[in-house]
């Protein structure tokens, strides 16, 4: 903008385009000095239709059509004779619209994009793609190549590109236009983004060793640590569970009915029309609804909060447990609290994540937790506080060497806590190797399952470890 030049900033969600959107007027606004520009200088498709519907073209064209309803004999189509009004009034207001306009807003799917394209008034020097690690390579190569120049930004180790299998025969699935170019990025200009001003440098850590080659700096201050800022604070021996990352280990639960809660419980759900089947763990559903309750008492607010899990099932269950503290708090301000899958929460940041994982079975498990990119986007979703609720020994045991590395990372801070700490023992630190507690030969972890396919195999693996036993003796 400084140097006049028009750019179009396409993003893969609504919410991405809104923060950068956001982002870009809070820089006008405060340089409004250096970039004198015109009250429409940004543009995305609801200003747009806005400023469409309150032309003077359009008016002109509105009293055109109440006129043309009182001719003789036009009792016709009245749809057929608004859009051929419609077609030169959207042209033209459009075009005049546009002149302004030095940095166009919009989802990469939108046909907004080809109308900003298609206009004579507009003449990108530029095109940004954010998020481009979520952008498939089949889509809108014929827009960005009417620019002078293409950025892609993003981050190839968080989650990629998704594609309906139904629809991608021919087509890689998640391979996205950033993976495509940089598998050949000698022959392009590209740099890596080295300081992160989001997450405390705790949070960070873990993402920086594994997939960062240790490269990322974190420009954050100690000052502003969770901790500071609770009201009433924390009694002493409890500061160490608001530490930028902690581990709530639900693997050291040995004592029944709580022991079982722990326990994943395989559910059917519908999404979109369909059935299908995913996980709840009431237990972690009960762990995270209580830490919700102890930061809301001491001062933090719902909307910097986000409780997430890798499925769907457990998001449905948290919802109904936010519900449920309303009903018996009254306190409205719950409803801002976000509540997500990993998934919908790319590309967004919140003070204080506190996320479930879910899966706790004897096969070890871990389902979507394995893909270590997702798991990369919900710890660095959190500025100031991360909370894992979750098995330490489906953490320590996973076949993940960067799945074992966050278990470890979190075991070295001394941040690995019993869940009793939630609810006021403070002397629950815990830093003894985690053990499955599924009971003795699974037993107690068959008894209350209800997962079928999971009860088949610990039946044979106990099947088959005997008969091993056997032959070794002999």
């Amino acid at each position: 903008m400084r140097a006049k030049k028009r750019v179009v900033v396409l993003t893969s969600t609504k919410e991405a385009l809104k923060i950068l959107k956001e982002m870009t007027e809070k820089l006008l606004k405060e340089r409004e000095q250096e970039f004198q520009v015109h009250e429409h200088a940004l543009m995305d498709i609801n200003t747009y239709l806005a400023l469409i519907d309150a032309s003077e073209q359009a008016k002109d064209a509105v009293h055109q059509f109440k006129d043309a309803q009182f001719e003789e004999g036009a009792h016709g189509d009245y749809s057929e004779r608004r859009r051929r009004l419609e077609i030169p009034v959207c042209s033209e207001a459009g075009n005049e619209i546009l002149k302004h306009v030095k940095v166009v807003f919009s989802t990469i799917k939108s046909s907004f994009v080809d109308v900003v394209m298609e206009s004579e008034s507009f003449k990108p020097d530029m095109c940004v793609i954010d998020e481009a690690s979520q952008v498939l390579e089949c889509q809108k190569w014929p827009t960005t190549l009417k620019g002078k120049k293409l950025v892609l930004a993003g981050d190839p180790k968080q989650l990629p590109a998704f594609v309906n299998m139904k629809l991608g025969r021919y087509v890689k699935p998640n391979q996205s236009v950033m993976e495509r170019l940089m598998l050949k990025k000698e022959n392009y200009s590209w740099v890596m983004l080295n300081t992160q001003y989001r997450s405390h440098e705790e949070i960070t850590h873990w993402s920086n060793t594994c997939f960062y080659d240790c490269a990322l700096r974190s420009y954050t201050k100690d000052e502003k640590l969770l901790v500071y800022e609770l009201n009433p604070k924390p009694e002493k021996p409890c500061l160490k569970l608001y530490s930028p990352i902690v581990h709530i280990d639900t693997s050291v639960v040995k004592k029944d009915p709580e022991r079982v809660s722990t326990y994943e419980q395989r559910v059917i759900i519908v999404f979109d029309g369909e059935e299908e089947y995913s996980y709840i763990n009431k237990g972690e559903a009960t762990y995270a609804m209580q830490h919700y309750k102890n930061l809301l008492d001491m001062g933090v607010q719902p909307d910097k909060i986000a409780l997430i899990s890798p499925y769907r099932a457990q998001v449905e269950l948290l919802s109904s447990m936010i519900d449920e503290y309303y009903e018996k708090t009254k306190n409205i301000d719950c409803k801002n609290t976000k509540i997500g899958t990993v998934d919908s929460v790319q590309g967004k940041e919140y003070d204080i994540v506190i996320f479930t994982s879910v899966r706790n079975n004897p096969q070890k498990n871990f389902g979507f937790v394995a893909d270590v990119r997702r798991l990369n986007v919900a710890v660095s979703r959190a500025k100031r506080h991360f909370v894992l609720i979750g098995s330490g020994y489906m953490l320590k045991h996973n076949h993940g060497s960067e799945v074992r590395r966050l278990f470890d990372t979190i075991r070295s801070l001394n941040q690995r806590f019993h869940p009793a700490i939630l609810t006021g023992d403070w002397q629950q630190y815990v830093d003894y190797e985690p053990k499955n507690n599924f009971g003795w030969n699974f037993e107690n972890f068959m008894k209350n399952s209800n997962d079928t396919e999971m009860i088949e195999w610990c039946e044979e693996f106990l099947k088959n470890g005997r008969d091993r036993c056997r032959t070794e003796t002999n």
